[in-house]
Formats: structure tokens, sequence, C-alpha cells
């Protein structure tokens, strides 16, 4: 039970990191830009990969690893239009 509520917590985690990342970069459209990689620190061994697909489209993936387990990972698709 315990191991599921850490499970749960890590994804709850990732999908918040997600959305803090969006949220930046829908603050600030012009620095969109392309792929990038960053850690997370609340997660154990946590990375942000954020890559642009298409015009406008991008993927957000968190993994992490706890010690002794398999990578987990969270995956988001959104489409982010600017006004020209």
């Amino acid at each position: 039970m315990m191991k599921n509520t850490a499970e749960a917590t890590y994804r709850a985690e990732a999908s918040y990191v997600v959305q803090q990342r969006l949220g930046m970069m829908l603050s600030t459209p012009y620095g969109l830009g392309g792929n990038n990689t960053m850690p997370v620190a609340n997660l154990p061994s946590g990375i942000l990969t954020t890559k642009l697909l298409s015009d406008g489209r991008f993927k957000f993936l968190v993994t992490w690893q706890v010690p002794g387990e398999s990578q987990h990972s969270y995956e988001a698709v959104t489409s982010i239009f600017t006004a020209r």
C-alpha cells in the first residue's frame, strides 16, 4: 500500500511539473523554443524533456527512477498557438 501511495505521489508531481513548464511557456510565448532537458528536483533521478514536434505542438516527458525499480514516465502532448 505504501509503494502504491509513493507511485501515485510521483505521478502527481510529474503532472505538476509539466503544468508548471507549460505555464512558463505560455507566459513567455516568444521563448517557446525547441527541445530541452532539465532536472526535476522533487522526483528521484527526475528529468523533464520538452520536444517541439511541429509548429506549436510540444511533447513533455517526465522520467524518474526509484533505486531498485524500473524507470517510470509521464507524457503529455499539447499545442500552443500564438497570435501573429
